[in-house]
């Protein structure tokens, strides 16, 4: 069988990613949240935002909404997150019948001023609707996620067991396959995903990892407990987060944490699953030339239990989701690589585990 024929097929979908990853240093991306303090709403999907808001909420079917805003007790404190359901699920739950297990993705949001509108941004609803998957978009306090770097007064917030309530209650709620439950996010949102696999070792069938590499303190603290799935989706000039490792920083905003070089992040977990520690790569079509970026693919496979560590680099690419819609400036955040979509090679990723 071809070793890359998912790569393949996440370009006959959409477009894969440019620019080249040096040989092991992978392109690693953000890393973001930055002293923004932003109001808790404003994290909200601009879906969940508009029911959140709205006059005849009580009124209002909640199955007649792409996202439907659910608020659930974690830790003292009532937290919130949006939940999209496939057709064929949503039509189950109106008739009160109890649903087929589908896979859940988790997808989180960047940090701060970032931390706006996912849902819009990754296009994973489509996705969900072809696929038949779940994806639910939690809420960071203030728009930020305490991703184990011990920064500001947010290490004193427990989203991991926020995160563990939320499976809890789409098991209970809508029966979602237990053994198929992943793991997303950009920035703030990958650091964190990250941190949930190590903090709930067998959680997460596959978690990935884009625009974040790994904070130098959880590389020096913690190891992977269990064979981890990850792909890292980096880009190699964010303007946020060093490739080559170093301080996190945005505009004045600085103390936002350290961060290891991109090879280092990878090698963490590949030594966990007790991979290979060379790749099978290969350079990928740089399907838009005006974009700026190139992509190369990357596979750490030979894992325990068929685990593996996968990296889509991107020369040229900076803070953004690839394929996404960035709302930022390019002088912000640098370039969205076209070449490929981040959200079909995470699922395309997901489905293999």
């Amino acid at each position: 069988m071809d070793k890359f024929q998912p790569f393949k097929s996440v370009l006959c979908k959409r477009a894969l990613y440019k620019r080249a990853l040096t040989s092991i240093g992978l392109a690693l991306l953000l890393a973001g949240e930055f002293s923004f303090c932003l109001p808790y709403q404003s994290a909200l999907p601009t879906a969940f935002a508009k029911a959140q808001k709205s006059k005849d909420n009580a009124k209002v079917d909640p199955f007649s909404l792409d996202l439907m805003p659910v608020s659930i007790a974690a830790d003292g404190m009532m937290r919130d997150f949006a939940v999209h359901l496939p057709p064929n699920l949503k039509q189950q739950a109106q008739a009160g019948i109890q649903p087929q297990s589908i896979p859940l993705v988790l997808v989180f949001h960047d940090g701060f001023k970032l931390a706006q509108n996912m849902d819009e941004m990754t296009g994973f609803n489509a996705i969900a609707d072809r696929e038949n998957f779940v994806v639910v978009y939690p809420m960071g306090i203030n728009g930020h996620w305490n991703d184990g770097r011990n920064i500001d007064a947010y290490a004193k917030f427990d989203d991991v067991s926020f995160v563990k309530h939320i499976i809890e209650y789409m098991q209970r709620r809508y029966h979602i396959d237990n053994e198929h439950v992943y793991a997303c996010g950009i920035g703030n949102g990958g650091f964190f995903s990250q941190y949930l696999a190590l903090m709930l070792p067998g959680h997460f069938s596959a978690i990935a990892s884009v625009a974040a590499t790994l904070p130098e303190n959880i590389y020096h603290s913690r190891q992977s407990l269990k064979p981890q799935n990850v792909l890292f989706i980096l880009g190699m000039n964010d303007p946020l987060v060093p490739f080559r490792g170093g301080p996190i920083h945005f505009e004045s905003y600085r103390d936002r944490g350290m961060v290891v070089p991109a090879p280092e992040a990878v090698q963490f977990w590949v030594k966990g699953n007790r991979g290979q520690s060379t790749p099978n790569s290969q350079d990928l079509p740089d399907t838009d030339p005006t974009d700026g970026c190139r992509v190369k693919a990357a596979v750490f496979g030979s894992g325990l239990k068929g685990s593996e560590v996968m990296v889509y680099g991107i020369d040229g690419g900076g803070h953004t989701w690839p394929g996404g819609i960035n709302r930022y400036s390019p002088k912000t955040v640098g370039a969205t690589c076209r070449d490929i979509s981040a959200s079909e090679a995470i699922w395309d990723f997901f489905k293999r585990h």
